[in-house]
C-alpha cells in the first residue's frame, strides 16, 4: 500500500450469487452482441476514439513517457512509476533475505 497508495484489495467473491449471475447475463449479453457485430463495431470507434485522446494529449510527448497500443493492449503512463517501484521492492526485499 505503501509502495502503491491506488491498489485496492478485493475480497474474494467466487462464492457471490450475485457475483455469479452478473457475470452469466454478462456473459449472455456479450455473446449476443458478437453475434450482431455491435462489439466490432463499438471496439472499432472505441480504438479510433483512444487514439485520437492519446494523440491530442500532451502528456503524450513527455520524456520518458511510456505510451503503446495496439488492437490488443493500451499503455497510457505519462510519468511511469516503473523504476522507483522497481528499486523499493529490491530494497525492500534485501532488507528480508540479506
Amino acid at each position: 500500500k505503501a509502495f502503491k497508495p491506488n491498489f485496492k484489495f478485493r475480497k474474494n467473491i467466487e462464492n457471490n450469487r450475485e457475483d455469479n449471475l452478473s457475470r452469466i447475463v454478462q456473459k449472455k449479453l456479450e455473446t449476443i452482441l458478437e453475434i450482431f457485430k455491435v462489439a466490432e463495431m463499438a471496439n472499432r470507434i472505441s480504438k479510433k476514439i483512444m487514439i485520437k485522446k492519446i494523440i491530442d494529449n500532451p502528456k503524450t510527448y513527455s520524456p520518458g513517457a511510456d505510451i503503446r497500443y495496439s488492437d490488443f493492449f493500451l499503455v497510457f503512463l505519462p510519468r511511469p512509476q516503473r523504476g522507483k517501484l522497481r528499486g523499493k521492492t529490491f530494497d525492500l526485499l534485501t532488507k528480508m533475505n540479506p
